[in-house]
């Protein structure tokens, strides 16, 4: 099940979740391709069947620098996440946060089975799950949806912390 974290009761909840998981995926949304420029909009997690996302916009920087040391001090546990350097990252140049866990990078692990093999997370999906990806549709509907923006209104200012 998905859950859009929007309160700071709910980002309380999943703070202790994260925090007490032995292993959970990590993505980040961010406004370009530029790592040194573009900015973080939203963070996801998953874990076991559960999955949530966080809009950047809806919480105080401080706050979500917070949650992700909490999250992200234990060096005893792990974190999953497909090309997670860029993840880590934009998590350290954001927030100043740096990831104690130990990490699986699945883009890295597919390259050490079969480097001739092709990397890209869609192709990946595709050949590997039989997942079709077609995504800026689905991605579009569910900003407008549950986030109130129009396609047109998707500007780096709507999408940045507060």
């Amino acid at each position: 099940m998905l859950e859009i974290i929007r309160t700071e009761p709910a980002l309380a909840t999943l703070e202790t979740r994260l925090r007490e998981a032995p292993l959970f995926s990590f993505d980040t949304e961010t406004t370009g391709l530029d790592a040194w420029r573009c900015r973080v909009f939203m963070l996801s997690f998953a874990a076991g069947e559960d999955s949530w996302v966080i809009p950047t916009k809806l919480f105080a920087t401080e706050r979500l620098t917070a949650f992700l040391t909490t999250i992200f001090h234990e060096p005893s546990k792990e974190v999953v996440g497909a090309n997670i350097t860029v993840d880590l990252h934009h998590m350290k140049h954001s927030f100043g946060v740096e990831c104690a866990r130990r990490l699986h990078d699945v883009q890295l692990q597919a390259f050490l089975i079969d480097e001739n093999r092709v990397l890209k997370l869609k192709e990946l999906m595709r050949t590997e799950i039989g997942w079709d990806t077609k995504e800026e549709a689905a991605v579009h509907a569910w900003l407008k949806k549950n986030c109130g923006f129009q396609k047109t209104q998707l500007q780096i200012n709507d999408l940045g912390n507060k």
